[in-house]
Order: C-alpha cells, then structure tokens, then sequence
C-alpha cells in the first residue's frame, strides 16, 4: 500500500550525505507582495523562489511497484492546476521522497497572471501504481497576501514569512 507521508515548502535545505536526512531551512507559510508601478500601467515584477518536498511511503506489498508521479501547482486564480514535473518511480527502500525547485521569474509564464492575486498558491503531489486510473495525493498551501503601494513608484521588497 502506498501512502502519503508529508509535503513542506522552504527556502533552502541540507541533505545529509551519510544518512540521507533532510532539514529543511525556512519553512515558507505565507508570501507577501507589495504590488507597485514601474511607470503607469507597468507592474512591478515579482519573483519566488523555494523548494517543493514530497514525501511518500510504503509497505511490503508496494515495495517493488512503479508507479507514476507528478507535481502540480495552481496559482490565485487559476482555474486549471498545471503541471510542474512528472515521470516514473519505483519503490526500493520504504520512503520516496520527491523535491523540485520552484521558481518564477519576471515574465516567467507559470506565473498564473502577470499581477498576482491573494489567495493560495497550492501545491499537489501525486502517486498511482502504473495502469491505476485513480491518483493518491497529497496538498500544501501556501497564503499570497498582495498589498497595493501606497502611491506610484512606492515598493516595498517581497516578503516570504516562515513559521520559525
């Protein structure tokens, strides 16, 4: 049986060499944008950036099986989620865990709009035995709070706040 463990979102993380034990630096919780103008009718652009972690398990009767795996990731607004990575696993050891850098960029089209909106930027993780029609998944939301400048011009740096 397989069985999802847990999903975080950080700013960094440390891999153990010798056991493979991962802390994660900065859990991110909620990002906060102050939206400003560059010039009238030009947005400010917004940058993020942090690492999405999956984990998952299994028990005897899932060690062995391939499966399929895909990340998504859906933005304030979006009506669709869209996908982030996917491909194919196999369960060797009883914990899998999957981590991709998330990151967008000014201009970057996974943004979901070009001024982004409060709400959740939600994160799935999902997992279905080769030939399953039914996916298993796991979510994680993060808030996005947008605060209107106080005048043109005026921009306050992006904030990402940690649970620390």
């Amino acid at each position: 049986m397989i069985t999802p463990r847990y999903m975080i979102c950080s700013e960094g993380r440390l891999v153990d060499r010798e056991t493979g034990l991962v802390s994660h630096i900065n859990v991110v919780d909620k990002v906060v944008i102050t939206r400003g103008v560059l010039s009238p009718g030009l947005p400010v652009p917004t940058s993020m950036r942090f690492f999405v972690s999956a984990v998952w398990s299994a028990d005897e009767a899932g060690m062995g099986q391939t499966c399929d795996w895909e990340f998504l990731v859906s933005f304030p607004g979006d009506k669709e989620p869209r996908s982030m990575a996917s491909g194919q696993f196999q369960f060797s050891v009883p914990f899998h865990r999957f981590d991709v850098l998330f990151q967008t960029r000014p201009g970057d089209a996974s943004q979901a709009q070009s001024e982004p909106q409060s709400g959740a930027i939600r994160f799935t993780s999902r997992v279905r035995p080769v030939g399953a029609d039914e996916w298993l998944s796991q979510d994680y939301a993060i808030l996005v709070e947008v605060i209107p400048a106080s005048k043109p011009g005026d921009r306050v740096p992006e904030e990402v706040q940690s649970n620390g």
